[in-house]
């Protein structure tokens, strides 16, 4: 976008590109999901670095569309209402507004679902792994030396004779 050109097309263009990008992550955080449930890491990869390209383009989007808001409104702060915003436009960029505003919102909401799912996935993973480490290493916690190096454990039998 030229310096020359209209804000409020720049800013509905903008809008489109988000929706656009947040569309283009929803199919990556699915494919994240059924990678994350059959464990396989080698596959997470290439999704995450996927997904972190079209963050990064939208985060772009976002700044420059930032920058065409203020534009716009004369160099007022950028974030605002939508009220405010729709207000610059005829009935049909209202319009058109809106519908980028809802379709943005509901890729959001189904990228924010599909996160956090993957989140809690991600956790009960650590939690599996967290338990099966203590398992292998006889569910004996760090022990620490007095210089405050871990030590090796010290076996149950050990501990038990203590106790006796």
């Amino acid at each position: 976008m030229t310096g020359n050109d209209d804000p409020r097309e720049a800013i509905l263009h903008l809008l489109a590109e988000q929706a656009r990008l947040c569309g283009l992550m929803i199919p990556v955080a699915e494919a994240k999901r059924a990678a994350l449930l059959v464990s396989d890491a080698e596959g997470l990869a290439p999704l995450v670095r996927e997904m972190e390209s079209l963050a990064a383009r939208a985060a772009e989007a976002e700044r420059e569309r930032l920058a065409q808001t203020s534009r716009l409104l004369g160099g007022v702060d950028p974030v605002v209402a939508f009220d405010v915003l729709a207000a610059r436009y005829d009935g049909a960029g209202r319009e058109r507004l809106a519908g980028l505003r809802d379709a943005l919102r509901a890729a959001l909401s189904v990228l924010k679902s599909l996160n956090d799912s993957n989140a809690a996935l991600v956790r009960q993973a650590l939690a599996i792994t967290r338990q099966q480490a203590r398992l292998l290493t006889g569910g004996l916690p760090a022990t620490y030396s007095a210089a405050g190096v871990v030590a090796e454990p010290v076996p149950l039998q050990t501990r038990q004779a203590w106790r006796a």
